[in-house]
């Protein structure tokens, strides 16, 4: 237990266990680290000083439109490149046919023949 009253001497590993923790000596730059380009798109580098309480939020929404302008003109690119695909390639499901009111028993080739030939509409 704390004996000054305060927890304070457990809250620093190297003061209560001292052999399996030693005192950090690195206790960070002493000089001030300039911002590359990249850390400055993160609003968290801008700090207490560095912008306006309505510039952040605004900057996240405009970004969020642009994501969201983005994902629609993805998806309508997306569907164009599909829709060119399907019509330049031969895939197996443009000679399919949707057959309904087939015999339960047809399985076999000259069962369908027959039903087909009987049911088939003049077109």
């Amino acid at each position: 237990y704390a004996t000054h009253g305060s927890l304070e001497e457990w809250s620093e590993s190297h003061s209560f266990a001292p052999e399996a923790h030693p005192r950090p000596t690195h206790q960070g730059p002493t000089e001030p680290v300039p911002l590359t380009w990249m850390a400055r798109l993160s609003p968290g580098s801008l700090g207490v000083q560095g912008a306006s309480p309505a510039l952040v939020p605004f900057c996240y929404t405009i970004g969020s439109w642009l994501l969201c302008i983005l994902i629609a003109f993805m998806y309508a690119l997306v569907h164009k490149i599909d829709q060119e695909v399907d019509l330049e390639t031969t895939h197996p499901n443009d000679f399919a046919i949707l057959v309904e009111g087939l015999p339960p028993s047809a399985k076999e080739e000259h069962v369908i023949k027959d039903f087909f030939q009987e049911n088939a509409v003049a077109g």
